[in-house]
């Protein structure tokens, strides 16, 4: 389980002793807001996400995908405290180096592909003579 998935799973169990009715102090508590919103980052960045990123990004960019993490962790850190500002700049953070992430793995299939169609001419492979053209 993720450190925000342990926040968002904090969050419910603290909301649920809270009584329905209206509250007794004007202004709002802004974690009632960040469930949505880190929903959404999260299908944002699901919804370009190509599987075999995260293994990728793990063993080929560790410096990348440290900074992710300590990011998921800041997100979780301002979550937990309740720091509104806090919680929105880690969030943005976090969803710019996961989509970096699935940036880099593209190139890399991008890369590859490349590569497979320069190697070949017709059906014919790196190494192989296509006598039919002589």
């Amino acid at each position: 389980m993720s450190i925000a998935e342990k926040a968002l799973e904090a969050l419910r169990g603290g909301l649920q002793g809270i009584e329905a009715g209206p509250r007794k102090t004007s202004h709002k508590d802004p974690r009632k807001d960040f469930e949505a919103t880190f929903k959404l980052a999260l299908e944002e960045v699901n919804g370009k996400y190509i599987s075999g990123t995260i293994s990728y990004i793990k063993g080929t960019h560790p410096g990348l995908w440290e900074r992710i993490v300590k990011a998921e962790e800041r997100i979780s850190e301002a979550w937990l405290r309740g720091t509104e500002p806090e919680f929105r700049k880690n969030l943005g953070e976090w969803t710019n180096l996961n989509f970096r992430a699935i940036e880099i793995f593209e190139e890399r299939d991008a890369q590859r592909t490349l590569f497979e169609h320069k190697g070949k001419i017709g059906n014919q492979f790196p190494g192989e003579v296509n006598l039919t053209k002589f």
